[in-house]
């Protein structure tokens, strides 16, 4: 039997009893718990969104310095012959024509009955300009009426020749892909 005198102690005893039972959620306690998780989950979203943005955006700036290089490489490619016809001071002389935009180069020079053309040193000198190896300069150099149509091919260029003495040697040096 319980004595009256005996209630409060009981009483703390059930309330200790209490104090280490889990408590029940309430509706509070459970709106911060997914106040918190979608705080936590747009977090990560957000931080997995800039990543992406910056991956794709680093993507495209490789992509438009490696379109802007291959632009400037192509440019200072079609300046080859040109620059070439520059060196040797000969964008005056009535036998040497740039053609197809930088891509091709005409080279005409005198002969027996025609007497307009550059000379066969200006020739040369573009030639050299362009790095053309001693033995295309040689079969060139050797090139008689009756071989006809001659070629040959070094580096970035293709070079084709005829030569014959009334109309003097006639040279088309071409970029190649």
């Amino acid at each position: 039997m319980i004595e009256v005198s005996d209630a409060p102690k009981a009483q703390n005893e059930a309330n200790q009893v209490d104090s280490q039972l889990p408590k029940k959620a309430t509706w509070k306690s459970r709106w911060k718990l997914c106040l918190g998780a979608a705080i936590a989950i747009g977090l990560v979203l957000t931080i997995v969104g800039i990543v992406v943005e910056e991956n794709v955006a680093s993507k495209a700036r490789a992509a438009e310095a490696a379109r802007v290089a291959a632009e400037e490489a192509e440019a200072a490619r079609l300046r080859l012959l040109p620059d070439a016809a520059d060196a040797c001071f000969a964008a005056s002389d009535g036998g040497v024509e740039i053609g197809d935009e930088g891509r091709s180069l005409t080279l005409q020079t005198r002969g027996n009955e025609s007497f307009s053309g550059t000379s066969f040193i200006t020739v040369a000198c573009i030639l050299r300009e362009l790095e053309i190896p001693d033995s295309v300069m040689n079969r060139m150099g050797n090139t008689r009426a009756l071989d006809g149509r001659q070629d040959a091919e070094w580096a970035d260029y293709a070079a084709s020749w005829s030569y014959h003495p009334d109309s003097g040697m006639n040279v088309i040096v071409e970029l190649v892909d």
